[in-house]
């Protein structure tokens, strides 16, 4: 019995191992970063959260807050859709449409709000 026992640990220990083993010569692949629906809505408020303070202290222009703020309320249409079909869970990851009007909300508010 200790026999079969110490062959089984044996076969365990040996297959682990191999799926350690690095090839130097192949490339590895990048760890994917997902973004939940808290980390997506806590950049995009803050930055535009900043925007609106230099707006009042008027350091932006008509033409830019009004382009700023249709980026605006395009990514909180589409967060609030998706975020519903999530069940409103702030841990799941952000859809790439919701991804995508987050960051050309902080890409534009980086632009134009130097």
């Amino acid at each position: 019995m200790k026999r079969i026992f110490y062959v089984l640990l044996l076969v365990l220990v040996v297959s682990l191992n191999q799926g350690c083993v690095t090839n130097p010569e192949k490339p590895t692949r990048e760890a994917i970063v997902f973004y939940t629906f808290a980390d997506t809505w806590t950049v995009a408020h803050a930055a535009y959260r900043a925007h609106c303070e230099r707006v009042v202290s008027g350091k932006v222009s008509k033409p830019d807050e009004l382009e700023i703020d249709a980026a605006w309320n395009t990514f909180r249409a589409s967060f609030k859709v998706a975020f519903s079909l999530a069940s409103q869970n702030w841990s799941a990851a952000t859809p790439v449409d919701v991804q995508l009007a987050a960051d050309q909300l902080t890409q534009l508010l980086r632009i134009l709000n130097p």
